[in-house]
């Protein structure tokens, strides 16, 4: 970076004064330039040139003019990249042992290249000063920090890494779509340098927004590099009046960037497709970059009330949804809404058309779900739905809570129900985290809450902290569905967990939520098992909520209780596979077994066993001579 900022531009200029330029369809080239060029457009040469020969003669009959004051990065290389005044031209190439190497290779000596330590996700037709000023405003906002110098940053950037002198050796696109990508996760950082704001030269251009691609997937830190003059604040309040402007205004479609070789952009298209199977994570990515650009600079001019909105806000990823709506207003608003959707029978099961569409969408096409959907019997509102159920009526579809207001997040309408309530002072920052099961009924999660409610209410005492002071982290609530299962949006395993880890963190205290005593859903599912684990692993407290239930059978012996409360995390199972085998490693690799976090569930459900049998007035066990209970259980007990 050092090189750049100070001594790019000084070399450019006397190199350009001792090179001869002339021009070519209005634009300023060297000769080596020029025959780039062509050869770059085939069918210009057959039928101009005759073979790439003449291209020399057709370079005598070109106009001489001036050096480009502010050249692009096509003809910077004509001159300093490839060609006799080229920096690398006549030293040998550490790669491959022949004369003339790339800048990086020449620069080497001279300790001006190193390795790298950010990756430059850029375009050829950029000019000198976008980049250079772009380069200058980001050291200028990381240099805020102490300690830092541009002598320690290195750039891997295409233009000065690679050997252009090398044009017989060009690989193929899916090497160049490897090469790129290992380069960005072996250097873990990377700048993405706009031109300006709205419709970038960036973002329409299928390589660069593979940067990006590649950087989401692998979840590589990215930060945004722009010129100044791209940040007149009283240009893009001319051009924005309200916070949808803002969201139309950087507005991306990845599906519509092109190449200039055509089949690389059919090829990485392709392939995001098939790895991804849409293209919103990635727009939603780089238009989220540009919308807080655009907040962060408002807020910096005093401008963010013109938009009525608060950019200082708490990340409402971490919000929860308030008790006293859960208790007061959730089965009610649910009563209200039902009639408005249209349900019908599906494997016996109600469903609106959203959530039908969701259901079918692993095992047959959107479009055939659709038809097949007027094909079900028509159905009255189920009385007391699971939460499967539930999010297609209102964390998703047109009758969502959240349906056409602006999401926090990415910008984009559509939002989560925790932002949808948060203007109404029904969520805040969480401080318990609910582990639960999707499909669990209704009345048993809120039946479950309410029971709790009632006895720790009695503890702190309910004036002093109302239900309207406890928010609960509750995925349901808090991830957006509209992303999540209406646009099928996925994520690896691995961001999953952290999407759980730290609200948990943050919260600091957990709710574990279980439907039954005997055969209970909570101890089959791996995501469930996980969420303690996790909460295990970080001394997080864990309080078991269950609805008021019967035992299916009476039970006398404590043996008799231990075997009803028997927990086997290696055996609990994930919807996706892969999630259950991931989080099965994570356990194992760290606690060895999965005997701790067995033992964590079991003695919730002994104390909740031994309060049920207290409300019963059975409060001594009789003794079975005939079984003898182990020294673990022994001790279990006895610390109970």
């Amino acid at each position: 970076l050092d090189f750049v900022l100070r001594d790019f531009e000084p070399l450019y200029r006397e190199k350009a004064n001792i090179s001869e330029w002339r021009l070519h369809d209005s634009e300023e080239v060297t000769e080596a330039r020029f025959i780039i060029k062509l050869q770059g457009g085939l069918e210009k040469v057959e039928r101009v040139l005759d073979g790439g020969a003449r291209a020399l003669v057709a370079w005598d009959d070109l106009e001489v003019c001036r050096p480009p004051e502010n050249p692009k990065f096509h003809q910077l290389a004509g001159l300093l990249a490839y060609g006799p005044l080229a920096i690398g031209k006549g030293q040998i190439c550490l790669r491959d042992g022949l004369e003339d190497c790339s800048i990086v290779d020449a620069l080497f000596k001279h300790t001006l290249s190193a390795k790298a330590n950010w990756f430059f996700s850029w375009c050829w037709a950029y000019d000198l000063n976008t980049v250079l000023s772009a380069l200058e405003e980001w050291w200028r906002r990381l240099n805020a920090k102490p300690g830092g110098s541009d002598q320690d940053v290195y750039l891997w950037w295409c233009f000065f890494v690679n050997n252009p002198f090398r044009p017989g050796s060009s690989r193929s696109v899916e090497e160049i779509f490897a090469c790129f990508g290992n380069q960005i996760m072996g250097i873990g950082k990377m700048i993405l340098c706009l031109d300006k704001l709205h419709e970038s030269e960036y973002t329409g251009r299928i390589w660069t927004l593979c940067d990006v691609y590649v950087a989401v997937q692998r979840d590589i830190k990215i930060t945004l590099a722009i010129p100044p003059h791209a940040l007149y604040i009283d240009d893009i309040c001319r051009q924005v009046t309200s916070l949808q402007d803002i969201f139309d205004f950087c507005k991306v479609n990845s599906a519509k960037a092109i190449s200039t070789i055509p089949t690389d952009a059919e090829y990485i298209k392709e392939k995001i497709l098939q790895q991804v199977g849409t293209f919103h994570h990635l727009d939603e990515t780089v238009e989220q970059l540009l919308v807080t650009e655009i907040l962060q600079l408002l807020k910096s001019h005093n401008k963010a009330s013109e938009f009525a909105i608060e950019i200082d806000q708490e990340d409402s990823r971490y919000f929860g949804v308030s008790l006293d709506f859960v208790l007061s207003e959730f089965k009610c608003v649910y009563r209200s809404k039902a009639p408005e959707a249209k349900w019908r029978l599906h494997d016996s099961c109600e469903v609106t058309e959203p959530g039908f569409i969701v259901k079918v969408r692993d095992c047959c096409d959107v479009e055939s779900g659709v038809v097949a959907w007027d094909d079900l019997d028509v159905c009255s509102p189920p009385e007391n739905p699971n939460f499967y159920q539930l999010a297609g009526l209102l964390a998703y579809g047109p009758h969502a809570l959240g349906k056409g207001q602006i999401c926090p997040r990415d910008g984009r309408p559509d939002c989560s129900l925790v932002d949808a309530l948060h203007k109404e002072n029904k969520s805040g920052q969480a401080n318990w985290f609910l582990s639960w099961a999707w499909s669990y009924s209704l009345d048993v999660v809120c039946n479950a809450l309410a029971r709790w409610w009632d006895s720790h209410a009695a503890v702190v005492a309910s004036e002093a902290c109302p239900t309207g002071s406890v928010y609960l982290w509750w995925c349901f609530f808090v991830n957006n569905q509209f992303r999540m299962l209406e646009d099928g949006i996925t994520q690896d395993t691995d961001s999953l967990l952290k999407v759980f880890a730290e609200p948990l963190q943050r919260a600091g205290k957990v709710l574990m939520c279980m439907d039954n005593f005997q055969n209970c859903t909570y101890t089959s599912r791996i995501w469930c098992i996980y969420e303690i684990f996790s909460a295990v692993r970080r001394n997080i407290p864990v309080t078991l909520i269950m609805p008021q239930l019967d035992l299916e059978q009476e039970m006398e012996t404590l043996t008799e209780m231990v075997h009803a409360c028997r927990v086997d995390a290696s055996q609990a199972t994930a919807s996706v596979e892969a999630d259950g085998e991931k989080i099965k490693a994570t356990i194992l690799q760290e606690l060895k077994s999965f005997e701790h976090v067995n033992e964590t569930v079991e003695k919730a459900l002994w104390i909740e066993m031994i309060k049920m049998f207290k409300t019963r007035k059975k409060t001594s066990f009789r003794h079975s001579s005939s079984v003898l209970l182990d020294q673990q259980q022994i001790a279990c007990v006895v610390s109970l």
